[in-house]
């Protein structure tokens, strides 16, 4: 689960033809920077909900924490089950 995670951060939506799904949007132009950690949130639960409904298990991904580093990195702590990884994040 961890590495399809991986996998959507490193897609475009609209990178792969016919799958507009696969992929995750760092494009942040106009969020102001005291929006910036919630706007981000938001938008890793979302790609965290799409990973979890397509699995039929009872492991499911969750956030941990998420730290906005700069203003062009954050740092975001994800579980599996009894599994966690933090995935340092590049955002422009």
């Amino acid at each position: 689960m961890i590495d399809l995670f991986r996998l959507y951060l490193t897609i475009y939506p609209g990178d792969i033809p016919c799958v507009p799904d696969y992929g995750f949007d760092f494009d942040l132009v106009g969020v102001f920077k005291q929006d910036l950690p919630q706007e981000l949130r938001s938008r890793v639960i979302k790609l965290v909900e799409k990973v979890n409904s397509r699995f039929s298990s009872g492991i499911s991904l969750s956030v941990r924490s998420l730290e906005i580093l700069d203003e062009t990195r954050a740092r975001l702590e994800i579980t599996a089950g009894e599994i966690s990884e933090t995935i340092d994040l590049n955002i422009y």
